[in-house]
């Protein structure tokens, strides 16, 4: 598009976002432009903000959660991709020779890097990615609702890894955009009892409108809650996805004997947790990083189901890309009734 501009949300460095003009990126061989409908905010887009991301180096443009439609292909292609496809992005880039990448595990590539964070990202009208990057969506899903399919892809990693059984107990701490759409994918999956904790008065709100059962985690004894829904047993699993202090020091007390504890949350420090009662216990512990191609495949086919548009619940805010750092500064307050803020760049 020759020294065309648009208009994108940029990361100038500490504390510093800045909605400006940019040159319109060319696709290189390989790659497919893609004209950007919605994007989402994400913590780690906070992350980067706050000057503490170990890799994002300004100038940056922000976002990996995006969708959009393509308007260019460059190079050769024998896939099913074409001009004007509505389409979602799955933002994770490996390299395919490391070892985690061999033996099938590229999400967790010793060099994973991600868009909008080691390269310019989705908060801008156009955006280059690899091929193997683009999903596309079904007809039925609206682009708004295509944004929300990077964290929810997120969440379907999260239940491949710890598996979930009919009957169990699950107890998800933490009820931000992952742990409400964690929420969702295990009623989903047949898990009856679930039960949320959160503090935040707005969050707790939007998550009982959505049919949950949410502990208020500074009102209520939550340890003293699960035990009395359980005969005293405990939760059969338990998801972290808060990543503060106070939420990390209960699952070992949460948690059934033999039960299993799922670590999300991204903590600032260390987090101390109950080692010896775990071993008591003979607690399973698993992490989970981003998401695998399948996972990603599944939340597409999910956002094509009549029940997922309720998963537009979350998003409370929408944002033009000239306002950038107002979007920002909501996002970045804990006393905002916010949940997931999007940017539309039409």
């Amino acid at each position: 598009m020759g020294n065309a501009q648009m208009n994108a949300i940029v990361y100038e460095g500490e504390g510093k976002v800045s909605s400006r003009h940019t040159p319109i990126p060319s696709p290189e061989d390989g790659e497919a432009l893609i004209r950007v409908a919605f994007g989402g905010i994400c913590g780690t887009d906070l992350n980067i903000l706050s000057g503490k991301h170990p890799r994002a180096r300004p100038p940056l443009v922000l976002g990996h959660e995006f969708s959009g439609t393509i308007v260019e292909i460059k190079g050769v292609f024998d896939g099913d991709l074409k001009m004007g496809q509505r389409v979602a992005i799955m933002p994770y880039l490996s390299c395919g020779l490391c070892r985690p990448c061999r033996e099938g595990y590229p999400h967790v590539c010793r060099s994973l890097r991600v868009i909008g964070v080691d390269r310019d990202g989705g908060f801008a009208e156009y955006v280059t990615v690899p091929y193997e990057q683009v999903f596309p969506l079904k007809d039925t899903v609206p682009l708004r609702r295509g944004a929300l399919i990077e964290p929810l892809a997120v969440g379907v990693h999260i239940l491949n890894r710890m598996q979930p059984q009919l009957g169990d107990v699950a107890v998800v701490l933490g009820c931000g955009p992952i742990g409400l759409l964690l929420a969702f994918l295990l009623r989903k999956s047949g898990i009856q009892k679930v039960y949320l904790s959160e503090v935040n008065e707005f969050r707790i709100s939007r998550a009982r409108d959505l049919g949950f059962e949410v502990i208020h985690g500074a009102e209520t004894d939550l340890v003293g809650f699960v035990s009395e829904r359980t005969d005293g047993n405990g939760a059969d699993i338990v998801f972290e996805v808060a990543g503060v202090a106070d939420t990390i020091g209960k699952v070992v007390q949460l948690t059934r004997p033999h039960g299993k504890v799922m670590l999300v949350g991204a903590h600032k420090e260390p987090p101390r947790i109950d080692v010896r009662n775990a071993v008591f216990k003979e607690l399973t512990f698993l992490t989970s990083r981003v998401a695998t191609n399948r996972d990603f495949q599944t939340a597409v086919d999910m956002m094509a189901e009549e029940e997922a548009a309720e998963l537009e619940k979350v998003i409370t805010h929408e944002f033009s890309l000239a306002e950038g750092q107002a979007a920002f500064e909501i996002a970045g307050n804990p006393h905002e009734n916010q949940f997931k803020i999007l940017f539309h760049a039409r």
